[in-house]
């Protein structure tokens, strides 16, 4: 068996299966980390950009211009259900859903269900 990298004592590891093991759940650790924060992107991305409009000092810039670079995966779970709200207001079209539908419409306009809700409320008016 090879030996771990220097270190592990100092973490109470004396196997470099247990080494192995924790190091695993680390990276696991990391990658549910990030999935979260790709999550929140489209969420962050009006408060990212003021942040970039700021000046920030060279690391936060990189920092902040990787997230907005970063590929927008599926959108998140609260996202996809504030849209399926959004287009089931829409087709009950009554007077309520259109003042929810106000409601959704007048967020950031950076943030895709705000966009979706003035669409939806560009649809709903007569022609």
């Amino acid at each position: 068996m090879g030996a771990c990298p220097p270190g592990r004592e100092e973490l109470g590891l004396s196997k470099p299966l247990e080494w192995a093991r924790a190091r695993f759940l680390t990276l696991a650790r990391h990658a549910v980390i990030a999935s979260e924060l790709g999550h929140l992107a489209e969420q962050a991305e009006p408060a990212l950009r003021r942040a970039l409009r700021d000046r920030p000092s060279p690391q936060v810039r990189r920092g902040v211009e990787s997230l907005l670079a970063a590929p927008r995966g599926i959108p998140s779970a609260a996202t996809l259900r504030t849209l399926r709200a959004i287009r089931v207001l829409e087709l009950i079209g009554s007077s309520q859903a259109h003042q929810a539908l106000w409601l959704f419409a007048h967020g950031d306009p950076a943030v895709r269900p705000t966009r979706v809700a003035r669409e939806a409320l560009d649809r709903l008016q007569p022609q």
